[in-house]
C-alpha cells in the first residue's frame, strides 16, 4: 500500500517544518503507540535514512514495530518543494521487509508541484 499527501505552508515554514522533523527524529528514536481499539502499546523505532534527490531537502524515515505480533515497517519519505511538502508512505502486511515507495511516483508528484509553483 502506497499514501501520500501533499501540504502547503506559508512562506519560509516548509523549511522550518523539515528542520523541525530532522531534529524530532535525532532525539526520539523509539516512540509508544496506543491502540484507540484495544489500549495496546506499540514500541515504534525510527532509522533515519538519505532522502531521495528530489525537491529542495528529503528525508526517509523507516518506522518498525509490532502489530498484532507480526513486524511491520512503513517508509516514510517527505520531499519539500518550495513552501510544500510531499509527504509518501509505504507498507506491506504480508511482508516485514521495508516496502520502497516507487521513485518515478514520486518524481512525478514533485514535478507537478514544481510546476504549480511557477505557475
Amino acid at each position: 500500500m502506497i499514501f501520500s499527501r501533499l501540504v502547503s505552508y506559508p512562506a519560509g515554514d516548509a523549511e522550518k517544518a523539515m528542520t523541525a522533523l530532522k531534529v524530532a527524529v535525532k532525539s526520539c528514536a523509539t516512540y509508544k503507540s496506543k491502540s484507540p481499539d484495544d489500549g495496546s502499546l506499540t514500541r515504534v523505532r525510527l532509522a533515519v535514512q538519505p532522502g531521495p534527490a528530489l525537491g529542495g531537502d528529503a528525508v526517509t524515515l523507516d518506522a518498525t514495530g509490532d502489530v498484532q505480533g507480526h513486524a511491520l515497517t512503513i517508509r516514510l519519505v517527505d520531499i519539500r518543494i518550495g513552501s510544500s511538502m510531499a509527504v509518501f508512505a509505504s507498507l506491506d502486511f504480508k511482508a516485514a521487509k521495508v516496502s520502497a515507495v516507487p521513485q518515478l511516483l514520486m518524481a512525478k508528484q514533485v514535478e507537478k508541484l514544481k510546476a504549480a509553483a511557477t505557475g
